[in-house]
């Protein structure tokens, strides 16, 4: 199953890959001067998402080469990027007996009921004993939809009480059963909210300061679902959500469907402490893989 995995999502990398490398390998199959093959490049880098400051970063970079060559500019790009992504893996921590809390975050439609499915899936392989807070009140059938999806799996399920219940009640509850029995990991479901919602936002906070409170010697994960294909959207939702909790970093779903490939590295770029924890590579529990810094760039970048 994890070769399929790994398959699943080379070949959605190789599309990336097809429009950054291939592009520069258009670039240099023609006659052009160098300022020119410069420009067509600044050109294509900017399309892949890799965002204005990467780009003039590698321009810079490459146009030290004396002799301008396509695998002496692939050579150039690859290193800057990976001294970019240097520190850019993030991991799940269940160390011991500590127990560790895993809250999901951002904007409706970005796969954060997916992410956690399939963050369920990854766990219970790893026989740890999970709660489930399902603290998305906000939307219609959201509940039902996590309950269903996770009706597979030994987890308690920790939902509202009554309709519109304070997700924060939900929350408490959540952390008094990690806390007092038997569970190890408590994965936290939030509404889908755009900065704009304050009180949605101040309620996320709140959330973050029940935990806190119930749970102060646990291991904390914030994590934000970013859509790859957002493009440079996804960094104003990082740093929106950046202004309400700590986010230490994300998930980035729906990599299929992205062609493009760069904004992995122009979020690390901007925020320097920032953690890509999975791909999520599909709809199927097992589409998820853990983020590996050489693995993207040799896809992105692999001759």
């Amino acid at each position: 199953m994890l070769k399929n995995i790994f398959r699943k999502v080379r070949s959605s990398v190789i599309r990336g890959k097809a429009l950054l490398s291939g592009e520069i390998s258009r670039i240099f199959s023609k006659n052009q001067t160098k300022d020119e093959v410069l420009e067509n490049l600044y050109e294509v880098l900017i399309r892949c998402d890799v965002g204005t400051q990467v780009a003039e970063r590698l321009i810079s970079q490459v146009k030290v080469n004396k002799d301008l060559d396509e695998v002496e500019c692939k050579k150039t790009i690859k290193s800057v990027i990976k001294e970019i992504l240097e520190n850019s893996e993030g991991s799940l921590s269940f160390e011991g007996h500590n127990k560790t809390v895993i809250l999901l975050c951002g904007i409706n439609g970005n796969g954060k009921t997916t992410s956690i499915c399939k963050l369920v899936h990854l766990i219970s392989a790893l026989g740890k004993n999970i709660v489930i807070a399902a603290a998305d009140t906000f939307r219609i059938a959201a509940q039902e939809q996590l309950s269903t999806l996770t009706s597979g799996y030994k987890v308690h399920f920790e939902g509202a009480k009554k309709e519109y219940e304070d997700p924060g009640s939900v929350v408490y509850r959540a952390s008094q059963v990690l806390l007092e029995k038997e569970y190890d990991v408590l994965i936290i479901d939030t509404a889908g909210r755009l900065h704009t919602s304050s009180d949605l936002m101040q309620q996320l906070k709140k959330i973050t300061g029940i935990v806190d409170k119930v749970l102060p010697d646990a291991i904390k994960h914030n994590i934000i679902c970013l859509d790859a294909n957002n493009g440079q959207n996804v960094l104003n939702q990082v740093r929106d959500f950046k202004g309400y909790i700590q986010i230490d970093g994300a998930i980035v779903t729906k990599v299929d469907g992205y062609a493009k490939g760069g904004i992995i590295v122009n979020i690390v770029d901007i925020y320097s402490d920032f953690k890509i924890y999975y791909l999520g590579n599909g709809e199927g529990e097992s589409d998820i893989i853990p983020f590996r810094s050489h693995q993207y760039i040799d896809y992105l970048l692999s001759d």
